[in-house]
């Protein structure tokens, strides 16, 4: 009887040990698809821009240097715009250029996010299968 309490105790230990990995990665997967969230969202905000770029043509506006720090600014007609590849590096392209670019960009996002999700989903599924066999355990 005391070997079959011992290694109840164990499964038990066993479980919450998997329950916490399984809470880590779980925690982990969120604050990525909110990082990439957060990522979709300035990429759209940003097409949403050039594809009102001709209502601001020449006009001084604000630019928002972040961190609560803006210059004025005045848009030319050049129709360049310098767009971030990656590694640091800023390239210039067209407004076409530049709008497929970035909805490409917001493409690959919006994979990435589907991924997450699923094995977001996939570790609930095992959090929740986790719970029950714990559930059931404790009213043995």
């Amino acid at each position: 009887m005391a070997d079959q309490d011992k290694s109840a105790e164990d499964d038990v230990a066993e479980l919450r040990y998997l329950q916490n990995l399984y809470m880590q990665e779980y925690n982990a997967i969120l604050t990525t698809m909110a990082t990439y969230s957060n990522a979709q969202e300035a990429l759209e905000r940003s097409m949403e821009t050039l594809d009102r770029f001709e209502s601001i043509k020449d006009k001084t506006m604000l630019m928002d240097l972040e961190g609560g720090a803006y210059i004025r600014v005045k848009s030319e007609n050049d129709r360049k715009v310098m767009t971030y590849v990656g590694a640091g590096y800023l390239v210039e392209k067209t407004f076409g250029d530049a709008k497929a670019f970035l909805s490409k960009s917001a493409e690959r996002n919006a994979e990435t996010m589907a991924k997450l999700d699923g094995q977001k989903r996939l570790i609930e599924e095992s959090l929740t299968g986790i719970d029950l066999r714990l559930g059931t355990m404790s009213r043995e």
